[in-house]
């Protein structure tokens, strides 16, 4: 049985190889941060389908939406790692595949197998490839810019952080109890709160934006990455599991670490181009 100390030892350990290989990646080159989201999103993909396997009981319907969620990765990040011909054609036919082959399982036939298979691309495959979408969609690295996907990096940690902090001090109003008993109101507010203090000064290490945009990416990032989080926890519950996998020793699958970021990126991809930023 593993004692306290090597929990935390293993916990540290991990987040620091998780930390320096995300901010790595996403530093170095356009490429590496297209590399390194491709493979996200295929062992997120691997992930989501292996929990799900008692209710998405064809195998068929597992290759269709791998697939097309790899596709929809491509599609909506522009295929910056490599072009793949006539990809708008076929990307939004892979959302309705899934049911053809549940119309040959006989009695065991399931709308809810069919949708809980074309779900996997857009929980994961969509999110994803627009985190790539407002990063830079030529693979030129002149026109690459880090800045927004950091941005929200920094504010869901910060988020998370401050979150914790602030409910463990001052916090007496549980947020939503059946799925996540420690979570309060009051501390939901400390994060969104310190991630838009941090996120004034933002333009003075990313720059890209002002103060007052970077402000409004956090707190919508905040925002959205908590929900994002109770929607995992949703998720988690109704299939009985702790986890959503073991990739990351101590801190469980990659759903568990980027069901915030995911749950986020639609919401400010939208006012990124509302606000005429993108």
């Amino acid at each position: 049985m593993e004692t306290k100390r090597s929990v935390f030892v293993t916990r540290t350990v991990t987040a620091a190889g998780f930390v320096a290989v995300m901010m790595g990646c996403v530093s170095f080159h356009v490429y590496t941060f297209g590399m390194l989201l491709f493979a996200v999103v295929i062992f997120s993909l691997l992930e989501y389908y292996r929990v799900l396997q008692p209710r998405i009981h064809a195998y068929q319907q597992v290759l269709i939406t791998v697939l097309g969620g790899l596709l929809f990765f491509l599609h909506f990040s522009h295929a910056f790692l490599f072009p793949v011909p006539h990809l708008q054609e076929l990307v939004y036919c892979m959302l309705l595949l899934p049911f053809v082959p549940e119309l040959f399982q006989g009695e065991k036939a399931s709308m809810l197998s069919a949708a809980l298979a074309s779900m996997g691309i857009l929980y994961i495959a969509l999110p994803f490839g627009l985190m790539c979408l407002m990063s830079g969609h030529d693979a030129h690295p002149e026109t690459y810019r880090p800045d927004l996907f950091l941005g929200m990096l920094f504010s869901v940690w910060i988020n998370d952080t401050f979150a914790y902090l602030t409910g463990s001090l001052i916090g007496k109003t549980p947020l939503a109890p059946h799925l996540s008993p420690k979570k309060t109101i009051e501390g939901t507010l400390g994060g969104i709160a310190a991630a838009m203090a941090v996120g004034f000064v933002y333009p003075y290490f990313l720059g890209g934006m002002t103060s007052l945009q970077w402000m409004g990416l956090a707190a919508l990032t905040a925002l959205a990455g908590t929900i994002g989080d109770l929607v995992e926890s949703l998720f988690k519950r109704n299939l009985g599991i702790k986890d959503s996998g073991t990739l990351l020793p101590g801190h469980g699958g990659l759903l568990d670490r980027f069901d915030s970021l995911m749950y986020a990126a639609p919401f400010v991809y939208a006012f990124l181009k509302i606000a005429e930023i993108l």
